[in-house]
């Protein structure tokens, strides 16, 4: 595998020393995080017993700057006071609900619950250049449809695009409130039409995962579909997410650092171990090295992957199966950005 990865673009770990000193950032007594990026050092520290998920801490006790910050993101529901799934301590017992989610991916047959066509559509969307906000809508439905049992509203999907993604956001007044606005408008949209069995804060978090990061997701599996890459090989490189939080929860000392709790946090940069690592399992990717609480949606993102980047290699979409895939994309159009996003099926012709 990694004598295969001779590509145009760079991978990141291909640049990359094997070992990486840690680092810490302090500002203020405001913000205490350790940056970790190293496999062996994201081991340490889960081992240690003094690091955990965000919500191991009330929401009310976490320091100032992370409650600020995920009152714009798709992790934290601030009317209920609700984290997403992954946020839950290591002592919550998170597997119904993650079984519940999982449930929704897949039909009664155990198959993941799209069809040929979709799959299709979203192949030729990348073909053709579909804007992102077709492209957005287009994958936000297949994945999340069967939640809701109807269509998700552009309205909800474009909001959900504008979450805070960087931590540099916080500095950006405009984009902050923005985003906070537009988060509290999604959660409320999933609250309204939610059974019970769904946290509002799940399905918010995968409309807004789904319009940003999965919608970018396709975009690289598109510009490799002239290699010889499978998509484990692509998503190594190239980990959809940058980062995962841990916070300390006991004073401790782990590989020379001193853990003071409820006020250091400890940030894994992911996406540079995943690089190095380039494991077939993906555990970095979707996870800190570990099958143990991987994210529910790896299965699924993984086999969608593996089925558009096998349509992209079978070639250019023919007319007759454009004609076919029509209906469905002049829906979307309808809905998005008309008339503009309309030129990117003209090109066909």
């Amino acid at each position: 595998v990694q004598a295969s990865l001779t590509l145009p673009t760079p991978f990141p770990g291909a640049m990359s020393s094997p070992s990486h000193p840690i680092s810490r950032k302090e500002v203020c007594g405001l913000m205490d995080v350790i940056e970790v990026s190293s496999a062996a050092q994201v081991r340490a520290f889960e081992a240690s017993g003094a690091v955990d998920r965000l919500h191991a801490i009330p929401t009310s006790a976490l320091p100032c700057w992370i409650r600020t910050f995920f009152k714009g993101s798709q992790f934290y529901d601030q009317e209920r006071d609700e984290w997403f799934c992954a946020f839950e301590p290591a002592s919550e017992r998170t597997r119904a609900r993650a079984s519940y989610l999982k449930s929704k991916l897949y039909n009664e047959q155990g198959e993941p619950a799209y069809s040929t066509q979709d799959i299709q559509k979203i192949a030729m969307m990348l073909q053709l250049e579909a804007d992102d906000a077709v492209l957005a809508e287009a994958i936000v439905n297949i994945v999340n449809r069967r939640f809701l049992g109807g269509h998700i509203p552009r309205k909800v999907i474009l909001d959900g695009r504008k979450i805070l993604r960087k931590i540099a956001d916080l500095f950006n007044p405009w984009k902050y409130v923005g985003a906070t606005e537009a988060i509290s408008r999604v959660l409320r949209f999933c609250a309204h039409h939610l059974g019970s069995a769904t946290r509002t804060v799940d399905l918010g978090h995968n409309i807004a995962t789904c319009g940003t990061s999965v919608a970018e997701a396709l975009r690289m599996v598109y510009s490799y579909r002239d290699s010889d890459l499978s998509v484990e090989d692509i998503f190594s490189a190239h980990a959809p997410a940058h980062s995962l939080l841990r916070v300390a929860v006991k004073d401790d000392v782990v590989e020379g650092q001193r853990l003071i709790p409820r006020q250091t946090v400890v940030r894994y940069d992911i996406r540079t171990i995943a690089a190095e690592v380039m494991d077939q399992d993906l555990s970095f990717t979707f996870g800190a090295g570990s099958s143990y609480r991987a994210c529910p949606f790896k299965a699924f993102f993984v086999k969608f992957m593996k089925d558009v980047q096998s349509e992209l290699r079978r070639g250019e979409t023919t007319h007759e199966e454009a004609f076919a895939i029509l209906p469905a994309l002049h829906r979307l159009h309808q809905t998005v950005a008309y008339p503009a996003s309309f030129a990117c099926y003209n090109r066909m012709f």
